[in-house]
């Protein structure tokens, strides 16, 4: 159904898009890309105009809306959003996956250790008695939240080095070295999106 596509409702995070280097470029162009047949977001964490974006990134997000969220609020946000589709694709950062689709976007896997583990636990507890909503999208997430954390907790005690959220639908990532180094690291596929190279300035 062509008419049900066009208004799916897409989430794309970038924590730091402000910085406009390389990651922000791989978003950005997705965006622009994706924009063309979907209802697309952009949910980052600091106000930069749009047009500076555009003119530092080249890239053309006319039909793209940006949202400026607190880190400490982005989980409520996501939940109420309810994205069809929601991309993470901030560098070395991964969050529940609060879409019907997940998509993490990996420019290239972390180790966690376990007191990243038990950091990040200590976050989830906290949040479960001071914030109702984030407590209800954590009922809603339960089983993958704790799979995801007992996988990680595992997998730091017994020596696989990493885990990522199972519960994300799909891995990305943007090279076929770093393809390989989730694998070994992470024990997961991921799929391939290179850089958009903009041709076009490269014409003789």
């Amino acid at each position: 159904d062509k008419e049900r596509w066009i208004i799916m409702k897409i989430g794309i995070h970038n924590r730091y898009l402000y910085v406009c280097g390389g990651g922000e470029k791989h978003s950005t162009m997705l965006a622009e890309v994706l924009s063309r047949d979907f209802e697309v977001d952009i949910i980052t964490s600091k106000n930069i105009e749009k047009s500076t974006i555009q003119n530092k990134l080249h890239v053309d997000l006319n039909n793209v809306k940006i949202y400026v969220v607190a880190p400490e609020f982005e989980n409520n946000f996501f939940n109420k959003k309810n994205y069809d589709v929601l991309i993470h694709s901030t560098f070395s950062l991964i969050l529940p996956p609060f879409g019907k689709k997940n998509i993490q976007i990996i420019f290239f896997p972390n180790r966690i250790n376990l007191k990243d583990v038990l950091k990040s636990l200590a976050q989830v507890i906290k949040h479960l008695f001071i914030d109702r909503e984030y407590f209800l999208g954590l009922l809603r997430l339960s089983s993958q939240i704790l799979h995801h954390f007992f996988n990680q907790l595992s997998v730091c005690l017994f020596g696989n080095r990493c885990a990522i959220p199972s519960a994300h639908s799909s891995i990305w990532t943007i090279s076929n070295f770093s393809r390989g180094w989730i694998k070994k690291y992470w024990k997961q596929n991921s799929e391939l999106l290179y850089h958009a190279i903009p041709i076009e300035d490269y014409q003789v």
